[in-house]
């Protein structure tokens, strides 16, 4: 609070997942109820959420409304307004109102610079006179992901992308244009931001008391048939040209990315069966675990399997309704018979609260990394009793070697510019024995701590840069 006070209000809050970035939100933005109404634009899911902890923390708010559908007239009666990204895109424009206080939850939904709900909601974030915005996963895999969290927020610093890209995202011209995926200068990134607009808290800086999380990486066979399918899908292409295809979206790569869209689907086919046999074995152990997955027809394997043997599970996706999403997720927290959940890596990784399990798995990853940050913390968080447990099942010969290896490089950038590291956490495979029951299981991979030097030597600004606030006018950037 402090920090964002001292910034007049426009912050980035950055704390990892579960460190209770909601409350501070609610007390920033009541040293300004001044200058209320207050307009909350958050993911669809969470609109509920936010009323409840408004009415927990400021019960003397006598009306907080909560805008649930687009032909919403705005009536000059209530404190609060809560609405979602999709009704703001499309309702704010028509409303001509200047906010004066903003909360922008989950910042992260506006990094897309093409996406319309980008090219409105940033406008009105620079004329509000306080933005307050959050987001446990700000930068998801590259720089170019924080850069309209910046531009809303502080728009003299970096005046375009192009001379935040050029300088930030090691840009590469390709057949079809700029290539901004890359990442520079890291360390120099770390240091504007920290001293303009952003902090950060990990975990064990403020909840020394979270018992401990141990991440392991199961090493499973796939099904041969499938895996024959995706060794035929990728062998049209060399390897150069696969990795090209992950680095320039073009017309080019196209047939190449959706080739690579089909392996990713055959490969959660491919470790199905391996994955509810691994399964299997929590259930008769009766753990109480959360299980991942990106592909419907993954949810759907393990669900069959769930009814089978009488297990009372959730399950959240994409076609479940919102209020029935919190209707599931409160069953879960309170009934200890429901041992499953099945979750969408998609639809159920962001800002909701399972701490009644202490275990999660991964049936299937995601290309992006804080994606599957995000999914973890779901149990990982306060609230939490027990030690965490998180297992990421892994085949080889699938398209799961590559994905791992991007996750990786992005989760180094990431931990540079977001933490200041110099190191970072990886699986280093090592191989012990396994049980005969669960002899589908080959190998298992610790999550260690491993020492990566910066080949990355911050350069000069090269111009001088200009701030708001009296705080920041005696600061040197170099």
């Amino acid at each position: 609070m402090e920090f964002a006070l001292s910034k007049h209000g426009r912050v980035l809050i950055g704390d990892e997942m579960g460190t209770g970035k909601t409350i501070q939100a609610i007390a920033i933005a009541y040293c300004y109820r001044e200058e209320w109404p207050l307009l909350i634009i958050c993911p669809s899911s969470l609109k509920y959420m936010w009323r409840e902890e408004l009415i927990k923390w400021l019960p003397s708010i006598p009306h907080i409304e909560i805008i649930t559908n687009k032909k919403y007239i705005y009536k000059d009666t209530a404190q609060i307004f809560i609405m979602s990204y999709s009704c703001a895109k499309d309702l704010l424009p028509l409303w001509q109102k200047h906010w004066k206080v903003i909360i922008s939850d989950e910042s992260h939904f506006i990094k897309n610079r093409d996406a319309k709900r980008t090219k409105v909601l940033v406008p009105i974030l620079i004329k509000a006179k306080r933005a307050i915005m959050l987001s446990g996963t700000p930068m998801l895999g590259r720089p170019m992901d924080i850069y309209n969290c910046i531009h809303a927020l502080r728009p003299d610093i970096f005046r375009t992308f192009r001379e935040f890209g050029h300088r930030y995202c090691d840009p590469k011209r390709g057949t079809y244009g700029i290539d901004w995926k890359g990442s520079s200068n890291t360390e120099e990134l770390r240091l504007i931001l920290n001293a303009t607009l952003f902090i950060r808290r990990l975990k064990e800086e403020v909840l020394t008391e979270l018992p401990r999380k141990q991440k392991q990486e199961i090493i499973i066979e796939a099904d041969e048939k499938q895996e024959k399918k995706i060794r035929k899908v990728l062998s049209k292409f060399t390897a150069k040209e696969i990795h090209e295809a992950f680095i320039e979206d073009t017309p080019n790569t196209e047939e190449i990315r959706r080739s690579l869209m089909t392996a990713y689907k055959l490969t959660g086919k491919a470790k199905l069966n391996a994955s509810i046999e691994f399964l299997r074995n929590l259930i008769e152990n009766e753990r109480k675990f959360l299980f991942y997955a990106q592909h419907i027809e993954v949810l759907d394997g393990v669900e069959e399997v769930l009814k089978e043997q009488q297990i009372d599970y959730i399950r959240i996706d994409g076609n479940i309704p919102i209020i029935k999403r919190n209707e599931f997720i409160n069953t879960f927290q309170q009934t200890p018979s429901y041992k499953a959940a099945l979750l969408s890596l998609t639809a159920a990784n962001y800002g909701i609260t399972l701490t009644a399990a202490n275990t999660v798995v991964f049936g299937e990853y995601n290309w992006t990394p804080g994606i599957m940050d995000q999914a973890e913390e779901r149990v990982h968080r306060v609230g939490q009793v027990n030690a965490v447990n998180v297992y990421y099942l892994h085949a080889e010969n699938t398209l799961d070697n590559m994905i791992r290896g991007i996750i990786r490089e992005k989760k180094k950038i990431i931990t540079e510019v977001m933490d200041n590291k110099k190191e970072y956490k990886e699986f280093q495979f090592i191989t012990r024995n396994i049980e005969p029951k669960a002899g589908y299981i080959r190998s298992v991979s610790k999550l260690r701590e491993t020492k990566i030097e910066s080949t990355i030597k911050p350069k000069s600004v090269g111009k001088e840069m200009h701030f708001n606030s009296e705080e920041d006018e005696n600061i040197e950037v170099k």
